[in-house]
């Protein structure tokens, strides 16, 4: 189960990021996560909530965001969504394509307490790869 290697992963990171900013609480971990990592939503979900268990971040809220697959035609230029994982263009019917997304996994933000404003921050993270 590799979604438990990277919710390891995610944390170590989230709780590099808090020490190094003198952060103290932890509201919420923005999540992306591409669609061909083959990742179980679920799982992932699972894994981070019972490695927070009695630690300083339990209670934090995991937002997973499913990112779509997509590819732009090398040949015409089109950009498509990714529907049946057939690597072709859908507008000119070549293979000649690369991924433009799909392939993502990494914190987008953390959210933290903020006492000057409307009582949250975001702080916009760097992949975790």
């Amino acid at each position: 189960m590799h979604e438990l290697a990277i919710a390891e992963n995610i944390l170590r990171n989230v709780l590099k990021f808090r020490d190094e900013n003198s952060i103290t609480t932890v509201e919420a971990i923005n999540i992306k996560i591409g669609v061909l990592q083959q990742v179980s939503s679920e799982s992932l979900l699972f894994s981070l909530e019972t490695l927070t268990k009695g630690t300083e971040l339990e209670g934090a809220r995991f937002n997973l965001e499913k990112v779509d697959a997509a590819i732009e035609c090398n040949a015409c230029g089109k950009k498509s969504i990714l529907r049946d994982y057939l690597f072709r263009c859908p507008a000119c019917g070549k293979s000649d394509v690369k991924v433009i997304a799909g392939r993502e996994l990494f914190i987008d933000s953390i959210e933290i307490p903020d006492e000057t404003d409307d009582g949250k921050d975001e702080c916009p993270m760097l992949n975790v790869q």
